[in-house]
This record gives structure tokens, sequence and C-alpha cells, in this order.
């Protein structure tokens, strides 16, 4: 998916805009592993882990600005202590490297009352920065962010389903791009731009689990609106696999 545009860092879920100087990630699912353990599932807080990849990540392409898209937290409604704990050491942490910035997703409920000071939080319908636009993808985005180049979304932790000789399945994290479908499209956003590109962001906590674009397509409204079959895929390597159609079952 080359890009001057935008540029998905390699092997990383993760994005970077060279004309903002900012990265982009999304959906850190932090607490994620006290839900899991609580099935019986024994899972490692991979916070620690998940702040030294982006420290990494600023270190190699120096970000001035981190816009984190959406599903920093886990835990709803209620954000159990040491959830909140650990939210607000991340992001004390990184604000050290970055300037942090935070589009709300359906998971961060309250994020306002114990998250440090300094943060930019925005609207959970998005935010439009010069002509890129931001959303987490739970709910349908303002107007005005349907009129730049880039809509750029997290929401459906996209995965792609592949199968090997033996017919046994493995899910890889994947980036899906994408073109809204124009009859479905107009109906909601008539003075939407015909040129504009939806980008769908893999989930940047590998225990989030995801949604196998091939054979469940991609959640929230927009999916309404978009014509996945035709999307692109790519892994997180680069490789292109080809359209979504090519790949179902």
């Amino acid at each position: 998916m080359t890009s001057i545009a935008l540029q998905p860092i390699p092997e990383h879920p993760a994005l970077f805009i060279p004309t903002l100087q900012m990265i982009v990630i999304s959906d850190l699912h932090i607490g994620i592993e006290h839900e899991l353990q609580e099935h019986g599932v024994h899972a490692s807080d991979l916070t620690p882990m998940m702040v030294k990849d982006i420290i990494a990540l600023c270190a190699q392409y120096h970000p001035t600005d981190l816009l984190i898209l959406g599903d920093l937290k886990h835990s709803i409604p209620a954000t159990p202590y040491i959830e909140q704990r650990k939210v607000k050491s991340l992001l004390t942490t990184l604000q050290e490297y970055v300037q942090v910035h935070i589009v709300p997703g359906n998971h961060d409920g309250f994020l306002k009352r114990f998250i440090p000071p300094g943060i930019s939080i925005y609207s959970s319908s998005g935010v439009t920065i010069e002509n890129y636009a931001f959303v987490h993808g739970h709910r349908w985005p303002n107007p005005s962010h349907l009129k730049t180049d880039h809509l750029i979304m997290a929401h459906s932790h996209p995965t792609v389903a592949l199968k090997d000789r033996l017919q046994y399945t493995t899910y890889e994290p994947c980036w899906i791009k994408a073109k809204p479908i124009p009859k479905k499209i107009i109906e909601r956003y008539p003075d939407y731009n015909p040129n504009i590109t939806f980008l769908f962001i893999p989930a940047f906590n590998p225990i989030s689990g995801g949604l196998a674009v091939n054979e469940e397509g991609i959640m929230g409204p927009l999916s309404k609106i978009t014509n996945i079959d035709l999307a692109d895929i790519y892994l997180l390597d680069g490789t292109f696999l080809g359209k979504v159609q090519d790949i179902c079952d």
C-alpha cells in the first residue's frame, strides 16, 4: 500500500502520515486481560509491551503527534481503578515523546475523568485534520468528514482468514482499503467527496481479537456504505492479497 500521503508502518498496526508528522494507532483495549482471565483464558498484560513499541516507533519516525483512534481502554461501562491507573500511566509516559490526541471509541466512556492533563480529546464523531478524517467507526461520522480524501477508522479489528492446503485456517491482522458504494453513501452524505478512500486500521493490542473481513465483513454503521467486496487487503508486512471477494470461501 505504497503512498506518500499514508504510510502503514511495516510489521506494525500503526500508520504514519508524513505531512502531519503523526502516528495513528487504535484499539489498545487496556485491561482486556482481566476480562479474558475471568473467562478462564490466561492472558498477560501487554500494556508495557505496547508502550515500548510506541516509543520505538516515535524514535524511528520522529512524529510530533500521536493519535489514538478509539478504544484506548477496555472495560465498560465502569472502569476498574487498576485499569484507570494503567491508562494514566501509559498516557503520561507517551507525553514525554509526543503530543497525544484521542478520538473516543465505544469503550472509552468517562475517559476524561482519569487521563492526565494536556491530552487532546475530540468528539466521538471524529475529527478532520487537513485532508484527513479520523473516526473510531462505531457511529456515523460528521458529514464534513466525508468531504476529505481519506477517512481513517478503527473498531473492526480487521483480520483476514487464510487456509492452507490442509484447510487449516489462520487469522492475520490486516489493513483494509476500500471505496464507498455511491448509491448508498449519497443517501446519507449527498455532498461527499467521490474520490474519498476508506482505510480500516488493525488493532494495536494483539490479544483484542478481530473480525475476518473475508468471512464477516466489517463492523459499524459504515459497513452499510462500504464496498467491502472490492476492498483491498494488505498484511502488516505490506503483502497485497488482492480483493476481499477473491479470497472468500
